[in-house]
């Protein structure tokens, strides 16, 4: 859900140049459909962690575990945010989005931030914080609590284990 999020924001961003692009909106919402395998599979690459962590649960579980597994989820959910507005700043100047030179340029981070425009910045940052805010609400009000009344440990690795 939360890839599909940051898809729907770059869409929106970039409607006008999709638009264009494409042959119908249907092409437009095909994106969402051919994505929603990568994103499933990015997803299940994501999962190895936790799965590994309530698979140590079933024979014992202190609660640094959840710790450590909530603060996994939201440094994903904050590095993905990131990406997400990184790609909406860089699309604007290559048409393309975050490929390997994006990470060439990181060596150098002053001439990033002097490249770009202050109001661009403070709206992407923004948009990181705000993406960032729902990812976690979202994990915490959808995926977290719904694990957490799975009262059974073989049930909760036995789940993570078909999902992955």
């Amino acid at each position: 859900m939360f890839f599909a999020l940051g898809r729907l924001v770059f869409i929106s961003f970039y409607i006008a140049d999709i638009w264009s692009a494409a042959d119908s909106f249907s092409e437009i919402l095909m994106s969402f459909q051919k994505g929603f395998k990568l994103d499933w599979a990015t997803a299940s690459y994501f999962m190895f962690i936790p799965f590994f962590i309530h698979l140590i649960q079933i024979f014992f579980s202190p609660p640094f575990l959840n710790k450590i597994n909530k603060i996994y989820h939201w440094v994903l959910i904050i590095l993905y945010s990131l990406l997400v507005s990184s790609e909406l700043g860089i699309y604007a100047e290559w048409k393309t989005k975050i490929n390997y030179k994006a990470l060439l340029y990181l060596r150098n981070p002053s001439e990033v931030i002097n490249s770009a425009q202050t109001s661009q910045m403070i709206g992407l940052l923004i948009l990181m914080v705000l993406l960032s805010g729902f990812g976690i609400w979202l994990y915490a009000k959808v995926f977290h609590t719904s694990i957490i009344r799975i009262q059974s440990p073989w049930l909760v690795s036995l789940s993570f284990f078909l999902f992955i």
